[in-house]
């Protein structure tokens, strides 16, 4: 019987040691941004990294390229929102007309993912309409590189 190359890594999956050396993902990335050459010229592939599973067809990897896309754009106009707007809380930022329709789960996310990428910063804190604390962001002062 023929065997055929692991769709994954590409090794042979009938080798001893193939479980040791191929975890079963290898492969998933890689595929959708071939799948994704194939509908655009981008050349920006997505990171599809906890977005997808590994037998997960086509469709769910192009669709996991779209949100990304998408999500990405959210996490552009939110910086913006605070380049334009200033200093904000979440609650602030959730009421900007641009926002409207978004929940605050979305944009807290998206303002958390600025926040661990070093592009916001918490600079202080204010007080809601229920008097309870809430930590004010703004967009992070720039580091200088070496």
């Amino acid at each position: 019987m023929d065997s055929h190359p692991c769709p994954y890594c590409g090794g042979d999956p009938t080798e001893p040691d193939h479980r040791w050396r191929c975890d079963g993902r290898q492969g998933v990335l890689e595929f959708a941004i071939a799948a994704r050459a194939d509908l655009d010229d981008d050349d920006d592939a997505p990171d599809l990294r906890g977005m997808t599973h590994r037998d997960d067809p086509y469709t769910s990897l192009d669709a996991a390229a779209k949100i990304e896309r998408h999500r990405t754009e959210l996490h552009a106009r939110v910086l913006q929102a605070f380049l334009e707007h200033g200093p904000m809380t979440d609650a602030e930022l959730e009421q900007l007309p641009e926002f409207h329709g978004y929940g605050p789960s979305t944009l807290r996310k998206r303002r958390s993912e600025l926040y661990h990428a070093h592009d916001l910063a918490a600079v202080g804190e204010r007080r809601n309409a229920r008097n309870c604390k809430m930590l004010v962001w703004s967009v992070a002062p720039k580091q200088e590189e070496d």
